[in-house]
Order: structure tokens, then sequence, then C-alpha cells
């Protein structure tokens, strides 16, 4: 006998292949019950993966739903959206504004060049054709309140000038139009006026902006920066220690010095008056009159000489004048009216006039036009989208769970499967508890008009969510929607818990949200997982039994013919020699 060699009928002529096979594919059944369990396993794990991934669709639906905002959503109209836009956030009062008139828009200050850049006196004046050719200007200036002094080097031109305002000032930009500078405020209105003076060689007063030797009348200023004048304070939001008590007067108005009181505070104080205004630029005070000439007669310094000691008058008592603007447009406020209120402010957008409300004006009305209304109202259709998403998603979960819960369905029977239909329609439905103490109409779904099986749509275990009565429905959202808010979020004041927390506590207890959040869903799928695991592993026990078993059959089989095959042999040897003896007996009776 040779180990491992088979002998396929090589003696008994059987084929002992296929005899062998036959009898592992009886042995083999165990497996395939298995495997068809595992498949059977396998198609309701697909089950409750849907359901879960119905329900986080649910939940998602739910989490629109747990918003304010969608409750509080206003339509805004305007009567003529060609003059004036409306905006109203969530949580503004409906209401109609009436009589609307725009008189004047607000518009930013512009200083501009009076001279093109070829006709300028600079220093490079005969080289200079154009906005790309070096000015050879050297020295720095200042624009607005927030401004850091601009340098401006020889070479530069003066689109170089142009692009370092742009990089550098955050109170203007600046353009050059055919060859003249022109700088505007970055934001309109008064208050964001521009005080263009030359801090060293006279840029600005080169490029015909401002006029050195015209003085404006109505501005009086600091021409150092508050680190190089005669005051301890070394910059403006440090205190003026040594003028404490003391006062001056400017045009009839008396400021007097407190203790600890700064630069910064002083330009507070002038422009809480009338007829003054102040501003900051690069630590220089700068006072305005507003219009009115501030002449030596109107200043009295005697008492503090604060003034004199910052520069914004000399020792004779005469202003220090700032440089007089060549050519500009005045900045200017927006005027306009709202049910008989006069309104004055810096930009034309953004402007709230209410709380939450807020309006853009686009241009002035004209003559001929009559004044106009503004309303804000309650819109519905945002929350009525949200409800309707809310429904549907409702739907989807119960009509799959009554579709796999039904007769010769992967759930039939399932307790838990029925368990969630209920605990979800209960969640739903149901009354939400101690809603009395916060609303007087609305206590349910129902009150609005929602039913479930409403119009006999179907007759499943749990049945179908619609809006039953759309008139309820629409009086709700339109007459009753702080009601609605309270129903689907409760009120947290009055320790009421709305529908969203109801449900979503359902949901979350059902619902896998991560690995670790699995839910009763899944745990079902984890059971199931683990099931087929143990199904698996039976198998594989199963496989290995069977291939010892065909292992064995095999042996037995060869050694049957091997015992056959020497049996024949020695069958053969016999009659072999039988046949020999039997011819020698014939030959010796021969002879």
């Amino acid at each position: 006998m040779v180990q491992g060699v088979a002998f396929d009928g090589m003696a008994t002529g059987l084929e002992t292949d296929e005899i062998i096979q036959q009898l592992m594919e009886i042995e083999r059944e165990t497996i395939v019950r298995q495997q068809q369990d595992i498949q059977e396993i396998e198609e309701e794990q697909e089950v409750w993966q849907e359901i879960n991934q119905n329900l986080v669709g649910f939940d998602n639906t739910i989490e629109s739903l747990n918003d304010e905002d969608l409750y509080q959503g206003r339509e805004a109209i305007s009567g003529n959206e060609d003059v004036m836009t409306i905006d109203a956030e969530p949580g503004a009062q409906p209401a109609t504004y009436r009589d609307v008139e725009v008189d004047q828009l607000a518009r930013p200050h512009t200083v501009r060049a009076t001279t093109h850049v070829s006709d300028l006196e600079v220093p490079n004046a005969d080289d200079v054709e154009t906005a790309e050719d070096e000015l050879g200007l050297d020295g720095s200036f200042l624009l607005g309140e927030s401004d850091e002094p601009i340098e401006v080097d020889p070479e530069d031109t003066l689109n170089d000038i142009r692009d370092t305002i742009n990089q550098e000032s955050t109170d203007a930009h600046a353009r050059v139009m055919s060859g003249y500078l022109l700088i505007d405020a970055e934001e309109s209105g008064v208050e964001n006026q521009l005080h263009p003076m030359d801090v060293e060689g006279g840029i600005l007063d080169s490029l015909e902006v401002i006029d050195a030797e015209t003085e404006d009348l109505t501005r009086i200023g600091m021409e150092e920066h508050i680190e190089n004048t005669e005051v301890s304070a070394e910059d403006v939001d440090e205190p003026l220690e040594d003028y404490t008590g003391e006062s001056f007067e400017i045009l009839d108005e008396t400021f007097e010095l407190e203790e600890d009181t700064t630069l910064e505070d002083l330009q507070q104080e002038i422009n809480s008056r009338e007829s003054l205004s102040a501003t900051i630029i690069g630590g220089r005070l700068v006072i305005d009159g507003d219009g009115q000439e501030i002449e030596a007669n109107d200043i009295d310094d005697s008492d503090s000489g604060l003034l004199d000691d910052l520069g914004i008058i000399n020792g004779d008592d005469n202003p220090n004048y700032l440089q007089e603007i060549q050519n500009e447009d005045s900045p200017q406020n927006a005027n306009f009216t709202i049910d008989g209120i006069d309104f004055e402010e810096s930009a034309n957008t953004n402007i709230e006039i209410t709380d939450n409300v807020t309006v853009d004006l686009l241009r002035t009305n004209r003559e001929e036009e009559e004044p106009f209304n503004l309303e804000v109202r309650e819109d519905t259709e945002a929350i009525e989208e949200t409800i309707d998403q809310f429904i549907d998603s409702y739907n989807e979960v119960q009509t799959y769970l009554s579709e796999m819960t039904g007769e010769e369905e992967m759930l039939q029977g399932d307790v838990t499967a029925r368990r969630l239909q209920s605990s979800l329609r209960s969640a739903v439905m149901n009354t939400v508890q101690d809603i009395g103490d916060v609303n007087e109409d609305i206590f349910s779904l129902g009150e609005m008009g929602i039913e479930i099986d409403a119009a006999g749509t179907t007759g499943d275990f749990e049945g179908i969510m619609s809006i039953a009565d759309e008139g309820d429905f629409s009086q709700a959202l339109e007459q009753n929607m702080d009601e609605v808010q309270n129903l689907f979020l409760g009120d947290e004041e009055a320790g009421v818990d709305g529908l969203i927390e109801r449900i979503d506590e359902q949901v979350s207890t059902y619902m896998a949200e991560s690995v670790t959040d699995r839910g009763i869903v899944g745990n079902r799928k984890d059971n199931l997982d683990n099931e087929i695991g143990r199904i698996e592993d039976s198998i594989a026990r199963e496989e290995r039994r069977m291939e010892r078993r065909e292992q064995r059959l095999r042996e037995q089989f060869t050694q049957m013919e091997v015992a056959v095959y020497e049996a024949q042999q020695q069958q053969q040897q016999v009659m072999n020699m039988t046949q020999q003896l039997g011819a020698t007996g014939l030959s010796d009776m021969m002879m």
C-alpha cells in the first residue's frame, strides 16, 4: 500500500470519488442550512439598517423644528423698493410703518486734487507727465482718525501714493482718475469726515489736495503728536495730570478737566456739545466748529493753558488753523421720515429703525412720488415646509415598519418593531404634559389639524399622519404661532417640555447614533452580528469535521481497493500455479 495514493475503482470498478462526493453532500446539508440562516439574518440586518436610516432622517427633521427662529420668521415688504428696501429678522414685531419719505442719502467725504499730475509743482516737475512718473516728494501726511502717518518716498509715483493710502489707511481709500488724485472717506456720513493734514514735507500741499497758504477758519488743531507737545502725557489715552480742576472755553462752551482726563476723554466731551465736534488724527486733536468760524476771541485758555501746551493755539492766543481743503464734496448724513419721525443716519444701508428691522436707502423720493408704507408680517412658509417634512419623515418610518411587520414579512410579529411604532405614535400625537400652563388653545398636533389616519388612507397598525384640517392648520400658524412654538419647543421658564424633546427621547432610545451609542436598533443589529459570528464558527467547525471525514472515507476506499487488488493478485497466482501443475502432469503422462 502506497500512502496518499488513491485507487479510484482500480480493483472494484467502483466510482469511489463520486460515491464520496455524494456522501459528503449529504453531510453538507447542515452547512447549507446554516448558510441559509446567515442569509436570512443578513436580510433582517438590512431591514433594521433601513429602519435606522429612516429614524436618522426623522431625527434630522425634528432637529430642524428645534429652532426658535423658525417660528419667528418674518416677511418684510416695501411699498417702493426703488427708494427703500426693508429686512426683518426673526422675532421682529409685525407692524405697518407709514408715510415713508427719503429726503437725502448719506455720502462720504471726498477730497480731490485741483491740478493734473503733469502740472503739479513737485521736485521732479519737469519729468512728470503721467501718474506713473516719480514725483520726488519726501514726507508724510494724515487723512483720518484711526490712521498713522502715511509715508511718501522720492521714488513714489501718484499711483504709488494711491496704493499706499489703500493699503495703510483704514479711514480712506484713494483713486487716480485722468491724472487727478481723489481720496474718499471709507464710510459715509458727517461723523466720518476726513481731516487731511501734512505732517512733514508738504505732501498734500504739493499734490494740491490742501492749500498750505489758506487757513480753514472753522477747524483748529494740533500740529504735532501729543508726545511732541508740552504736556506730560505721551499718548491720547494717558491722563493730562497737570491740568486737573482747570478749564478752557471755545465758542462759549466750557470744558473742565477732571482727574485722569485723557485727550480721548476730551474728544468725547467736545463731541457731546451741539456747536462743536472733535476727532483725534495721528495723536493730534482737531476741533471743528461745524461750519462756524473759530476766532481768537472765541477761545479762552487763560485758566488751564492746555490748548497752548497742545499747540492748538500759539503763545499769542491765535488759533492754529488747519490748512484748507482745495476741492471737496462735503460729507452728509441720510435724512428720511417714517410715521412722522425724522431719522438722520451716517449710512444708507443696514439702518435699524426698530428692534430686528433694518432698511436700506437706494435713492430719494421724486417729486411726483407719494409717501409709501413698509410692512412686517409673520412668514409661515418656512415652518409649513418644515412641518410637511416632519410629517413625510414620520410616515416614512411608520410605513416601512408596517410593511416589514406584515404577513410573511421579515419582522412579522417582532415585538421591538411593534413597540417602536407604538411609542413613536404616542410621542407625536399625545398631549404635551403641562402645556396648559402656557397655551390656551393648542395642546397637541390635533389642535393644529394634524391627525393620523384622519382621511382613512391606510389600515396599517399605526397609520399615516396628514394635515386633516387645512383651516385649523393655517389658523394655528397665522394666529397662534407662539403657541405652536410652545407646543414644539416647550417653555423653559415654565418647566414645560415640548414635543421635540419627547420625540427626540423616543427616537434616541431606538436609533443607533454612533459606535458607542447604539440604541435598541443598534443593539438588535449587534445581536444579529453576533448570531452570524456564532453560525460562521459552527460552519468552520463543520467544515473541518467534514474534511477529516472525507479523508477517512478516501483512506477506507483506498484500503478496500488495495485489499481487493491483492486478493485478485493472489487468485491469479493460484490460477497460474494450477495451470502450471496441470501442464506438468500431462507432460509426464505422455512420456
